[in-house]
């Protein structure tokens, strides 16, 4: 070993080092089984009511909220002409309320009032957004609306690349599981259960 090249031996000791010490990608890395689903609370507002740092207006419009945001009884379902925004946060101090399209945005629709916000509710957090483990990392909203079944089971969750999530999910294990489906030769087809790595919810502060 005394004659071999410098070369070699830092080959062989990079060698020794890669197979001793695990890798960052390899601790990352997206197939890796979650020990817990991570539940991960959301809201645009301080608790004194103001946008929170981390969010940006993007666009401004103008409407009225009728009733409560279907995610949480405190916060707020409003139209913005014929467009459906839910759920919306109230400004303090503005006759106005602060909207997000999906719970891992940041850009935010402010709407200015033409109405009266309506009375609130009780109900809630329910989950909002869900993400799909098991090397998937798809990422899914509540369903707005009716969205159909499949197998007899209907869809609650909407998601990317053509998942949709069934019911709701099984929480009797600290990592959640649910039923799936995904779009496929004009029809959807089930997938079988999955694990989930995050949940949303909305919150009011």
């Amino acid at each position: 070993m005394s004659g071999a090249p410098k070369q070699l031996i830092a080959l062989l000791v990079l060698g020794v080092l890669a197979a001793v010490v695990p890798s960052a990608t390899a601790t990352a890395s997206p197939s890796a089984p979650a020990s817990t689903t991570v539940v991960r609370r959301v809201t645009l507002l301080t608790e004194a009511g103001h946008l929170r740092p981390r969010y940006t207006v993007t666009a401004h419009g103008r409407g009225h909220c009728w009733t409560t945001s279907t995610v949480n009884g405190r916060l707020y379902r409003c139209f913005e002409g014929n467009l459906v925004v839910d759920p919306c946060w109230k400004l303090t101090g503005h006759r106005a309320v602060v909207c997000l399209a999906a719970p891992w945005r940041t850009r935010v629709l402010r709407l200015r009032l033409t109405r009266r916000l309506p009375a609130t509710d009780s109900y809630g957090p329910r989950v909002w957004g869900l993400r799909l483990g098991d090397g998937l990392g798809v990422r899914c909203t509540m369903s707005q609306g009716a969205g159909g079944t499949v197998g007899g089971k209907g869809i609650s969750y909407f998601c990317q690349r053509g998942w949709v999530l069934l019911e709701e999910p099984d929480r009797s294990t600290p990592v959640w599981t649910i039923d799936t489906a995904k779009w496929a030769k004009g029809h959807y087809e089930p997938k079988g259960s999955h694990h989930l790595t995050d949940a949303w919810k909305a919150v009011v502060h």
